[in-house]
């Protein structure tokens, strides 16, 4: 829209109060991520323009499922804004779907309506009925696939030479207490992503390609490297950021456990991140998987990990789920 230009036009003219504001943080940003962020934004907040009406409000859906144990999951699922029946698209879902949604779907409107850049998707985030504690306790359970122990490194009890990593602090998520009865609860949540959530999909919107990508952050990034490791041709595309593979002392870094990955026939696509200013078991983590996944040579598997130096555990989403999306999608 013409007010939606303006605005643009704009923002082109912020350069020198912002410098003066915060010279540093010119000296440091590029003019060009500024406007990208500002953009992005403005997308969110426009929601007089159609083609934000018409993408985050008018297409997007709520359908709810249930578990066999009684979990409640509810899907968010969110079309182009000229979505076409006759039309075959391909599909990416998202964990914290809640959460995730207006940065999963303002990215997407920078990427598809106004840069054009990227092909028509269809977006599907999954999500829990119920509180925001409800929200933390049941992702903390199903995107752990392993019972909890350690964030990382610990001391083995040497009195017992055959014991694991022993828990010898009381660990929080988001206020919630981690443990192993709170946790791994990945496998089943796979299952039912396989079983249930991806034909409930495909059955409603028969129009979806096979092609689908995952996106999952923290432990969301921990539960994509597993379905990538049990799983590789449930998804052809993983988004995984920030992932929490710390867990255990790397548990799930054991190379063995990417041995599905050689008889696995589909091509892969993995952008993997992190934030500089986040903990460096989390660094150290994402960099153990890149050289694992190089040290395999993969043929199949199109790989590409990014460090955001000026970025945290949080603070990353905007840019990695942009960048992602991009490079994955690009035409």
């Amino acid at each position: 829209s013409s007010s939606i230009q303006c605005m643009c036009i704009a923002l082109l003219h912020i350069h020198k109060p912002l410098a003066v504001i915060n010279k540093k943080f010119i000296m440091e940003k590029s003019r060009e991520r500024i406007l990208r962020l500002l953009t992005f934004y403005l997308f969110i907040l426009a929601t007089n323009s159609i083609w934000s009406q018409g993408f985050l409000s008018q297409n997007s859906t709520y359908h709810s499922l249930t578990s066999e144990n009684g979990i409640e999951y509810v899907l968010k699922i969110s079309l182009p804004y000229n979505y076409d029946k006759s039309r075959e698209y391909n599909s990416v879902y998202y964990l914290d779907g809640f959460g995730m949604s207006d940065i999963v779907l303002g990215a997407n409107s920078i990427l598809n309506v106004y840069e054009q850049c990227i092909e028509d998707l269809v977006y599907i985030g999954i999500s829990y009925g119920g509180s925001r504690d409800n929200w933390i306790e049941k992702r903390t359970y199903d995107y752990t696939p392993i019972k909890f122990k350690s964030l990382g490194k610990e001391k083995l009890n040497m009195a017992d030479a055959n014991s694991k990593i022993k828990v010898k602090v009381k660990y929080k998520t988001e206020g919630f207490e981690l443990s192993e009865n709170t946790t791994g609860g990945g496998q089943a949540f796979l299952h039912f992503i396989d079983k249930a959530i991806l034909p409930f999909v495909n059955e409603t919107y028969k129009n979806l390609s096979n092609s689908k990508t995952l996106i999952g952050h923290s432990f969301g990034g921990l539960f994509a490297v597993y379905s990538l490791q049990t799983k590789p041709e449930l998804f052809d595309n993983y988004i995984i950021i920030s992932a929490s593979l710390s867990i255990n002392s790397s548990e799930l870094l054991h190379k063995s456990r990417f041995d599905m990955l050689k008889n696995c026939n589909s091509n892969i696509k993995i952008f993997n991140s992190y934030g500089g200013l986040e903990p460096n078991i989390t660094q150290q983590a994402n960099d153990t998987l890149s050289n694992i996944l190089a040290e395999k040579s993969f043929k199949n598997i199109k790989y590409h990990l990014k460090n955001y130096k000026k970025e945290d555990h949080t603070s990353i989403l905007k840019d990695a789920i942009y960048d992602g999306i991009k490079f994955i999608y690009k035409k």
